[in-house]
């Protein structure tokens, strides 16, 4: 009953002891390795199939305490994108047609590409905008096949958010998937500052920008399509419709 308790490579050397007539090493291996299934169990972090690390463990990446506590507020309030007009250049959405792949496994691939920016996409370059931000990202909904990632500047943290939505348009001949991705800018104020969800909801009237100068860029549009081109690289991906805010680039 003991034996049977060891791990097998334990075992293995038992028998091998067992099979050339040393049952002193026999008895020296119980010692040393212990018979209870409890005695040694693994305390070395799984690194293969580990959890992702979650942004705070890139160093210069960790979100603020208040920027945590504030962030999903804003985020649900979403102030900035209350005015019809005005957030068009804070917001844009699009609508992707992805064929032989289910609703399931179109989220699952969305998951890994914003796992990817969230680990420093191809080695912290900085010369894209994802790799730059502090991404803090939802489990996925299994409900609904959806997904949010809180994407905050490095400095002052202001909160720009990813929603990703996916329907199932399969037919019995072939799967298929409509994916209905959106970003906008939540509000004025930087998450990082105290009461910043009840002042960006004051200030939602103020038209403000979501541009970077590094690139030169409406920020939401290059988020979009920066998730759009590398999903492109293992999946083939139809922009169908291009909706509400800058379609500039």
């Amino acid at each position: 009953q003991e034996y049977s308790r060891m791990p097998n490579e334990k075992q293995g050397k038992i028998k091998s002891d067992a099979a050339t007539g040393d049952a002193a090493k026999v008895e020296d291996v119980k010692a040393v390795f212990g018979t209870n299934e409890n005695d040694n169990l693994k305390t070395e972090p799984d690194t293969e199939y580990g959890a992702v690390p979650d942004s705070n463990e890139r160093k210069g990446f960790q979100v603020s305490c208040l920027s945590h506590c504030q962030g999903p507020i804003q985020g649900f309030l979403r102030p900035g994108a209350w005015l019809p007009g005005c957030r068009n250049i804070r917001y844009h959405r699009q609508i992707w047609s992805i064929s032989d792949c289910t609703a399931a496994e179109t989220i699952r691939k969305v998951q890994d590409t914003l796992q990817f920016f969230q680990k420093g996409g191809d080695g912290d370059s900085g010369e894209g905008l994802l790799e730059r931000e502090k991404l803090v990202i939802s489990p996925v909904n299994e409900n609904n096949c959806s997904i949010k990632v809180y994407c905050y500047t490095k400095v002052a943290e202001w909160l720009d958010v990813v929603e990703v939505f996916c329907e199932d348009t399969s037919s019995p001949e072939a799967k298929s998937t409509k994916v209905f991705i959106r970003s906008f800018s939540s509000g004025f104020v930087p998450t990082s500052f105290p009461l910043a969800p009840l002042f960006s909801c004051i200030l939602f009237w103020l038209p403000f920008a979501g541009h970077d100068a590094k690139l030169g860029k409406f920020t939401n549009n290059y988020r979009v399509n920066q998730i759009k081109r590398h999903m492109q690289k293992s999946t083939s991906i139809s922009v169908l419709k291009k909706t509400e805010g800058c379609s500039c680039c």
